[in-house]
């Protein structure tokens, strides 16, 4: 509720005292989607520095939390800070026994990192690996298109765009 509140600036107010209570009270400190909205509104009210502290607290609580670690990984891609989100990746991907789930979704972030980082041989080889696995294959190809269409390369970037819409026929 609090969420449509806020984005849809129905009553941004009523959504920030909310917020405000709960996290000052500590009620739900485990709560993923409460630490991100209220990130959001701090960001959104132009204190992003202050968001940033909301997800790292969060994230560093519980490090052994793959989902607090890869929300703020998606938070540094997000806000153009992609050496953080490569350093908290990496320590992520460090970890033995990952959900298979958390290791598709940390090697898209990881390409997307690299992307913005400017380390476009790497984020190729990513999204080559991507490509490989096919609960990745049609995010490798995208990606590998953005990179094809940034390098001019049209005809490169079209053709990975019509193997994504085939590796995913929905």
């Amino acid at each position: 509720a609090m969420t449509y509140l806020w984005y849809e600036a129905k009553d941004r107010e009523k959504a920030k005292r909310y917020i405000g209570l709960v996290r000052a009270a500590d009620k739900f400190p485990d709560d993923l989607g409460l630490a991100a909205l209220h990130a959001r509104m701090l960001k959104d009210e132009g204190d992003p520095r202050a968001a940033a502290k909301v997800l790292e607290d969060f994230s560093t609580a519980n490090p052994d939390d793959e989902l607090r670690q890869l929300a703020m990984a998606r938070w540094y891609i997000r806000g153009r800070e992609p050496e953080k989100a490569l350093s908290t990746l990496s320590r992520l991907e460090a970890k033995p026994d990952l959900p298979k789930k958390v290791v598709n979704t940390l090697n898209v972030y990881k390409v997307q990192a690299l992307i913005g980082a400017q380390q476009y041989t790497e984020a190729k080889s990513a999204a080559d690996d991507l490509i490989a696995n096919p609960s990745t294959s049609t995010a490798g190809y995208l990606m590998k298109a953005a990179l094809a269409f940034r390098e001019r390369d049209e005809k490169l970037g079209v053709e990975l765009l019509e193997k994504a819409r085939e590796s995913n026929p929905r």
